[in-house]
């Protein structure tokens, strides 16, 4: 079965980035969102088996109430991408208990098997 992944970034370089790393690692269906209201009309039409998320989005909703929101829909493993380390941040990170936290820049590697070990 293909796994869907759900992008949630709003710097576009980033989230192509992304998108063209996971697509090597041989993941097709990635999905790309920058605004909350766009990833829940994603996740509407492909249900996402994880979902990458960065903190801070475009538009009304943060990554943090929009997965609030698709949690309320369904179950996945959460990976959380943030350039911030101030603990309210971090704080506000841990209430929908993200499978990991990790820094930007990413680094590859870490970034490949948190997605693999969030998959099995």
């Amino acid at each position: 079965m293909e796994k869907n992944i759900l992008i949630m970034e709003d710097e576009g370089l980033i989230a192509l980035e992304l998108k063209t790393k996971l697509k090597s690692w041989g993941y097709d269906n990635v999905f790309i969102s920058s605004t909350g209201s766009e990833a829940l009309e994603i996740a509407k039409k492909h249900p996402p088996h994880l979902v990458v998320a960065d903190i801070h989005l475009k538009g009304k909703i943060n990554g943090i109430e929009t997965i609030k929101k698709l949690k309320s829909w369904s179950k996945f493993p959460i990976i959380i991408i943030s350039a911030y380390m101030d603990p309210k941040v971090v704080d506000s990170a841990l209430e929908i208990n993200p499978n990991c936290y990790l820094l930007k820049p990413l680094n590859n590697e870490e970034l490949r098997i948190n997605i693999q070990l969030a998959l099995k």
